[in-house]
């Protein structure tokens, strides 16, 4: 099966969640119909935008986000579109995407890693989810959406660089817990990730990862506390192009423009995707 995807990085309005609804619907319409996409993926928290803060708390915000909601599940058809949203369950919320196709939701994730430095304050306002989900977007038009427990991990791995650590801080390479150190929050997230990107079929569980011939090299350049240094970065992209990686992906947030890292990444040979817009404010450097 072919999927075409099509990545709707708008740029929604904190608070706007009827506006930001149709933004979603006019560029899921148009993936459709102008590049024939069979999914569009659209921004974390895209319904109320980002980051909303204390509005998560306005009696107002959950209703508008549940009409929003019904409101896609209504007039979306002819394409699957993700879409991140707070959810609300109780008195928890949750930093949720929720896989909407043909007039229902097929299924629901919510964020596990909440960021908690700098400019993030998730903890605050979300509580954290548990579980992957795994969905088949069949042709016949059967969606099935799985919850895995036990993926296995594939056995395409790359191996990682030896450990380092010093006063700028750790850039270890997360790998299989083979020797004794402490099983810490990054290298229990970094098997995870690994096995839903490259868990093998044929495992008897009914569920596979997304590329079973694919290879996952996780680098650390940051330390416990989410900071780092940008000669940590630099250190990452050149090992990553010198072990022939063909994409580099990054989520980082800094003080401003840096010309080592832009000098790395030209140099690099490798697909380069980060993201952008944490604050709000579109951006092409």
């Amino acid at each position: 099966m072919t999927l075409r995807i099509a990545v709707a990085q708008i740029d929604p309005v904190v608070g706007d969640v009827a506006g930001n609804a149709r933004r979603v619907l006019e560029c899921a319409a148009r993936a459709r119909d102008e590049l024939g996409a069979d999914l569009a993926m659209f921004p974390e928290l895209v319904i109320c935008g980002y980051p909303p803060e204390d509005l998560l708390f306005h009696g107002n915000m959950r209703k508008s986000v549940a009409a929003a909601i019904e409101t896609l599940c209504r007039k979306l058809r002819g394409i699957a579109v993700l879409v991140g949203y707070p959810e609300y369950e109780g008195r928890r919320i949750y930093n949720s995407a929720v896989l909407i196709r043909d007039g229902r939701v097929v299924t629901n994730y919510r964020k596990q890693m909440l960021p908690n430095y700098g400019v993030f304050d998730e903890k605050r306002y979300f509580t954290p989810g548990e579980n992957a989900r795994i969905v088949d977007l069949a042709p016949d038009g059967k969606v099935e959406s799985q919850q895995p427990s036990s993926l296995s991990l594939s056995h395409h791995q790359v191996p990682g660089p030896p450990r380092q650590s010093g006063a700028n801080g750790d850039t270890s390479t997360s790998r299989q817990n083979s020797d004794h150190r402490p099983d810490t929050t990054f290298e229990r997230r970094s098997r995870r990730q690994r096995k839903e990107f490259t868990a093998a079929g044929s495992n008897g569980l009914g569920v596979a990862g997304i590329s079973w011939q694919a290879r996952v090299m996780v680098l650390r350049t940051l330390g416990g506390s989410g900071t780092g240094d940008t000669a940590a970065a630099v250190l990452a992209f050149e090992y990553a192009s010198a072990m022939g990686t063909d994409v580099i992906n990054c989520s980082w947030g800094g003080a401003g423009y840096s010309q080592a890292l832009k000098d790395v990444i030209d140099a690099s040979p490798a697909l380069v995707v980060c993201a952008a817009g944490n604050s709000g404010a579109a951006s092409s450097s």
